[in-house]
């Protein structure tokens, strides 16, 4: 069957976002998308993913988005309260998660048979996929597809001053968890300057507020009191020598009074800066999850004759089944060098082989030929750089300080190499994305969604990131 037929995965263009990450933790992702049906009424028609060696390519369908922002924007223009009705309803769901979090922290693994440990699983991914999927694909909508909505909406109004103003619209004086976390870590510098010991409560309530920080869908463990006491030392050592990150307020509101912005544009702006704020909260439980979800998977290898690298190639519905030993090694092997997940609303496909094979290379058909990209400006300025090409965390090992960083996306676990960089590009992100927001506080300029950044350049290629104009250009290839 021509499953590119069967999807009718020609019938739209896509959005692609890129990760470090494994099938168990990103799975939900996928299905998130399609489970918005149960207090939306619509929901993505389609999500697939690829997982290759641990990258994963996942594409959001151009479509979907852009109907269901569309749809949400429709309700808010007829009930103007209903935005926040949908905000209590998700801090109702976030509650319920955080239940089902305490009970698997709680539980001891060892103690439980099959049965009780399979259906431990479900109540806890139950209640994740509810939290999950409320925001899910209308957050990527409204941020990912800024170009199609917000763009348009207010170059009207900005005129020639479009470039030096839309960025600190869509500015935000939210603080994300990973600036608290770090503002929080600061604060113990101060034991360090007298030569003090850090108070073990310190580091015990900052331990059982962040352990998640340094987690992503590849790997998530609990940092210990012990592990903060080690990189707060480390931080104290180094931090003389890196820029420190200010948050900068948003301020929307003086430049709606200027440019005398409709209701409607500054009710766009509220709903911009509202955004960011859940889908921070909303990694936040992601990261928490993926520490869970491979405590999970652990306890599946202590049991089973699977070992750990072939499960990091399994889902969430074939955990019985792992359990039971109905599924072999070999099968979950066979996704390593390049799978597909397919979710619709009809349910979910796993494809290995050609079948993944092809549905991957229709998807990348970009045309990299050319020396130069552009995007939207998330942050201006114009400089000229080296370029370092960021996929998986362990690259950022060859960031160096001024550089150009180049990513598919950037993640929180990225915010080191960042403060490296004189300047960020990005393939995809929207107006409220990590890049984005972290570029505006540091001052540095910020192109994102050129789409073919990471094809084009390589590492070492001296480019000009021209953020007054959206453009990256290539000047000089490297040797």
């Amino acid at each position: 069957m021509d499953l590119i037929k069967k999807y009718q995965i020609t019938k739209s263009t896509w959005t692609h976002k890129g990760f470090h990450g494994v099938l168990p933790t990103f799975f939900p992702v996928g299905e998130s998308g399609v489970a918005m049906k149960s207090f939306f009424g619509d929901a993505c028609k389609i999500t697939l993913f690829f997982v290759t060696n641990h990258y994963v390519d996942w594409f959001w369908n151009d479509n979907d988005l852009d109907r269901l922002r569309n749809k949400f924007f429709a309700r808010v223009k007829k009930d103007p309260k209903y935005f926040e009705k949908l905000k209590k309803d998700w801090v109702r769901k976030q509650k319920n998660f955080d239940k089902i979090i305490s009970q698997v922290h709680k539980v001891n693994f060892s103690t439980l048979s099959n049965t009780e440990l399979a259906n431990l699983y479900d109540s806890f991914y139950e209640k994740y996929i509810q939290e999950f999927s409320h925001f899910m694909a209308l957050g990527d909508g409204i941020s990912m597809r800024a170009d199609s909505y917000l763009v348009p909406e207010f170059k009207k109004v900005l005129g020639k001053d479009f470039n030096e103003v839309f960025p600190k619209l869509i500015s935000t004086s939210y603080k994300s968890f990973v600036e608290a976390e770090e503002s929080a870590r600061k604060k113990m510098y101060k034991y360090l300057k007298q030569d003090k010991k850090i108070p073990t409560k310190l580091l015990e309530d900052h331990s059982k507020k962040f352990f998640f920080v340094q987690n992503n869908y590849a790997k998530a463990g609990y940092l210990t009191p012990i592990d903060f006491e080690k990189i707060i030392r480390a931080d104290w050592n180094k931090q003389k020598n890196l820029p420190q990150v200010e948050v900068k307020d948003g301020g929307w509101q003086n430049w709606a009074k200027r440019y005398m912005f409709s209701k409607w544009q500054k009710t766009l702006l509220s709903i911009v800066n509202d955004f960011f704020a859940i889908q921070d909260r909303r990694k936040k439980y992601v990261l928490i999850s993926n520490y869970y979800q491979f405590k999970f998977l652990q306890e599946a290898f202590r049991r089973s004759k699977i070992s750990f690298e072939a499960l990091r190639y399994s889902i969430y519905p074939e955990y019985r089944g792992i359990l039971a030993g109905e599924i072999s090694e070999k099968s979950l092997l066979s996704r390593k060098k390049r799978c597909a997940v397919i979710h619709t609303q009809q349910g979910f496909q796993v494809l290995v082989g050609q079948d993944a094979e092809r549905i991957f290379k229709y998807l990348n058909k970009q045309q990299t030929s050319s020396d130069t990209v552009s995007g939207l400006i998330a942050s201006p300025g114009r400089i000229t750089g080296r370029v370092k090409i960021i996929l998986k965390l362990h690259d950022m090992i060859n960031m160096d300080k001024g550089d150009i960083l180049i990513a598919s996306m950037t993640r929180p676990e990225m915010t080191p190499a960042i403060k490296l960089a004189a300047a960020v590009v990005t393939d995809e992100g929207g107006v409220t994305c990590h890049a984005a927001i972290v570029s505006r506080e540091l001052g540095i300029p910020c192109i994102i969604g050129t789409k073919t950044a990471t094809k084009v350049f390589k590492d070492g290629d001296l480019v000009e990131v021209d953020a007054e104009r959206g453009v990256v250009r290539l000047l000089k290839k490297a040797k």
